[in-house]
């Protein structure tokens, strides 16, 4: 594992008992939001990260390796937060469906 990888896991330490981070992530749980501001967070999230990696590119090009540096990071933490927000939306779609094949079958 490289080394800034092992950094970011050891700097997270995991509640047994509920098998999270106890560092949090977001201010608020994921599983206490609705499918709606689930997904106008990964919007947000998106946005964000989008704009990161054009700061990303832009200290790149200007030669300025610690602005790269720094954005690189931002936008690897943005993208777990992301990883996290969609992993959350996929546990979400089988009762999607589920309230979707109701109510198609309540309207036939």
């Amino acid at each position: 594992m490289p080394h800034l990888l092992q950094h970011i896991a050891s700097s997270f330490t995991r509640n047994s008992g509920m098998n999270q981070l106890k560092t949090p992530i977001f201010d608020t749980p994921l599983t206490e939001q609705t499918v709606e501001d689930l997904e106008m967070l990964r919007r947000e999230i998106l946005i964000e990260y989008n704009k990161t990696i054009d700061q990303k590119e832009m200290a790149n090009q200007n030669y300025c390796p610690a602005a790269a540096k720094l954005a690189h990071q931002q936008a690897r933490s943005l993208h777990l937060k992301l990883n996290k927000v969609k992993q959350e939306l996929y546990q979400h779609l089988p009762l999607i469906s589920k309230i979707v094949k109701k109510a198609k079958l309540f309207y036939l």
